[in-house]
């Protein structure tokens, strides 16, 4: 920014640069994340005297360790440097300074950090210093009346080649031009083919460098551009090249050595090729083809992963192989060639059990028995086991001690098929040949249900029933539907339904003058149905309560029930008179029961009268179920 043919400017934090960190006491910590923030001026026609407001953010330390900062500034157009002091410091924080510097374009060489206490320095930031760098932070520049500056010119002469590692490239180039300033180099690589992000590396004073964390196998496009307190360099010409990544080497020399039921495989250790080899995966065969798989890794190392494992609950007298593949982070070696043959040697599993015999005895048991399997080596047999395999279920197993067995509770109308086997202490023998077991046969379902009946009440009716005949198996419960209309359901696995354990069922919300069907199925133990039976029913209909009008104090009420339930009076019906206390806005109280009298169902109910109360009649069937009420009286 020009004023008056001067020039100054102020460069604000841009990551990535190289600061090198220089322990200066047993304090340091190599995962110290330590860097000036930012630098700010008020007044970008800088002079001698202005204020410069300092930011900083320092994560790694706690602001107990230490309580000032030094930054020493050098200038490449001006041998003299002088400092900037910054006392009880927290973690982060900005402080205006009125600076008194000699006119050139600036840099910060050195940062400080240090405990007031002691006066001994925790870090201090070295700009170009020979040792390894810690972290990436460009350091502060700013001009002081500086005619005419120039920005750096492009670096020259890109050259990319894939490595020297795996996902690594080789960037050479040759330096640009800084004119006098400080220069920074900033290299980055753009996928342009396959998978990737863009990656960049800033580097002081040098433009050659290597770039890591590429992926493998897809191809960069690299640039670089050069940057001094002035400005940024146009990019340089661009070069290409594609990241290589190399599996290990593939697993020899497979040895394996036998035990009973089991084999240690040894093998040489793959070559990672630069990278650590992690795990191994191993397979072994027999000749049906692969038996098992399994793998042995060390993920965090340093080490790279063990090259020998053992292998158990292998059969005895069986031939098998193995084969081993290497892992690296860069993916998977070939897979081995198969190792020799290898038997593993101890006691032989019993052979084949023989004359299988399994037959019906009730509907839901069957006998099974067989001849065990025998061992050439003499080892006695430990165990049996029996497997039940039913259509359209997973099969079914249970372990005995002898050579016969009853199974218990096995579908009575279903196909079973049969097999078993024998173990010594060297394993099973193979499963013998199955052997089926048809449906029982003239299988009887559970009764029909006897002696269905209902009785009515105002809003639901009890329907009842005698206990069913079991079938064939023992009966489990009842299934009961009701319908409305005249239309029963044929079908006992029809969705809804209820199920009870009783010959009783309580049919809720009955309406009026409305017909239902309710059909009742017995089920046995295994849910098998026995014929449905069906009884129709009609809702209750109570349609009017006739009174009398007052007479005097002493009231007397009729009352009649003008229709009843199923065309049957109801079961204990009864007229009840209620009472309520019109000052209060309570409910009707029951006072008074009187149970419908004559073939008409007719009662007539007399009362004195209280001042200041409300009565009416009301239907209450045997199990207290409210129905119709009158309309209420007031007394004043």
């Amino acid at each position: 920014m020009r004023r008056g043919g001067s020039w100054s400017l102020v460069v604000a934090v841009a990551l990535m640069a190289s600061f090198f960190v220089n322990p200066m006491s047993a304090a340091a910590d190599d995962s110290l994340d330590l860097g000036l923030a930012s630098v700010e001026v008020t007044d970008h026609s800088l002079q001698s005297g202005d204020r410069v407001t300092i930011s900083w953010s320092f994560d790694g330390l706690e602001s107990r360790d230490w309580r000032r900062m030094t930054i020493t500034f050098a200038s490449e157009t001006n041998p003299a440097k002088w400092e900037l002091e910054i006392q009880q410091m927290d973690s982060q924080g900005s402080r205006p300074f009125n600076v008194e510097v000699p006119p050139g374009i600036w840099y910060a060489e050195q940062i400080e950090v240090g405990d007031e206490a002691s006066g001994q320095d925790i870090y201090s930031l070295l700009v170009g210093a020979e040792t390894e760098p810690k972290l990436m932070l460009l350091p502060v520049w700013f001009a002081l009346d500086v005619p005419d500056p120039q920005a750096p010119t492009p670096p020259a002469s890109m050259d990319v080649i894939a490595g020297p590692g795996n996902f690594e490239m080789a960037i050479a180039c040759e330096n640009g031009s800084g004119f006098g300033l400080p220069v920074f180099y900033t290299v980055t690589a753009v996928p342009t083919s396959g998978p990737g992000v863009v990656v960049t590396r800033t580097h002081f004073d040098d433009c050659p460098q290597v770039l890591t964390e590429l992926v493998a196998g897809t191809t960069h496009s690299v640039t670089a551009t050069a940057t001094t307190a002035v400005g940024t360099s146009d990019p340089s010409a661009t070069d290409s090249a594609t990241a290589f990544g190399v599996p290990p080497t593939t697993p020899a020399e497979l040895v394996a050595t036998v035990g009973d039921g089991e084999a240690e495989l040894a093998w040489d250790a793959s070559d990672g090729l630069g990278k650590r080899v992690k795990a191994y995966l191993i397979e072994w065969y027999d000749a049906d083809g692969l038996v098992g798989e399994t793998g042995i890794a060390d993920w965090n190392g340093p080490a790279a992963a063990d090259t020998s494992v053992t292998i158990d609950e292998l059969q005895n007298g069986v031939e098998y192989t193995f084969r081993v593949q290497a892992m690296t982070d860069l993916g998977f070696s070939e897979w081995s060639g198969f190792s020799e043959p290898f038997i593993p040697d101890g006691p032989l599993p019993p052979s084949t059990p023989t004359d299988l015999l399994a037959a019906r005895v009730a509907a839901d048991v069957i006998d099974v028995s067989w001849t065990p399997g025998v061992a050439d080596d003499g080892a006695p047999i430990l165990d049996h086991q029996i497997r039940v395999e039913v259509p359209g279920s997973e099969p079914s197993t249970m372990d005995v001690s002898d050579a016969s067995a009853q199974l218990d509770n096995v579908w009575a109308l279903s196909v079973h098929s049969i097999s078993v086997r024998s173990r010594n202490v060297a394993g099973w023998s193979p499963w013998s040949e199955s052997v089926e077991v048809g449906p029982w046969p003239n299988f009887q379902l559970p009764s029909a249900v006897p002696g269905l009946s209902v009785v009515g009440g105002l809003t639901r009716a009890d329907v009842s029933w005698l206990p069913a005949t079991a079938g064939d198996l023992d009966l489990w419960n009842y299934r009961v539907y009701v319908t409305a209309g005249r239309q029963a359901v044929l079908d006992p696995t029809t969705s809804g339904g209820i199920f009870t354990l009783d010959p009783t069922y309580e049919v809720p919300d009955v309406q009026p003058s409305t017909d239902y069907t309710v059909t009742v199925f017995a089920r046995d133990e295994q849910g098998n149905y026995g014929p449905g039976q069906s009884i129709l029913l009609r809702g209750t209909a109570v349609t009017s309560l006739a009174i009398n009008p007052v007479t005097k104090r002493l009231v007397r009420w009729n009352a009649k029930v003008t229709k009843s339930f199923d065309g049957k009076p109801i079961a204990g019906l009864m007229v009840v008179l209620q009472r309520r206390d019109d000052t209060d806005g309570g409910r009707f109280r029951t006072t008074e029961r009187n149970a419908l009298t004559g073939a008409r169902g007719r009662v007539q109910v007399e009362f004195r009268p209280h001042a200041g109360f409300s009565y009416r009649l009301a239907f209450v069937d045997h199990v207290g179920f409210s129905g119709s009420a009158s309309t209420s009286v007031s007394f004043p």
